[in-house]
């Protein structure tokens, strides 16, 4: 498990697959909500790693980060 989750680690996250989660997060802010956290932030990316890896990517793509939201 711990080597699974070291590969994971070591799944891509390109610069634009971080601005589109940046997207994301920034549309949960608006009004009188506070929307998600930095933290869901970093969750979010790593679980779309996750879901990369199971998928048999070293990469991530939108569809990953759609899944996972």
């Amino acid at each position: 498990l711990l080597g699974m989750q070291k590969e994971v680690d070591e799944v891509f996250l390109s610069d634009s697959m971080v601005d589109y989660i940046q997207n994301i997060i920034n549309k949960t802010r608006t009004g009188t909500y506070d929307g998600i956290s930095p933290r869901g932030a970093i969750a979010l990316s790593l679980a779309a790693k996750a879901l990369a890896y199971v998928s048999s990517r070293q990469f991530v793509v939108p569809e990953d980060v759609q899944k996972v939201a």
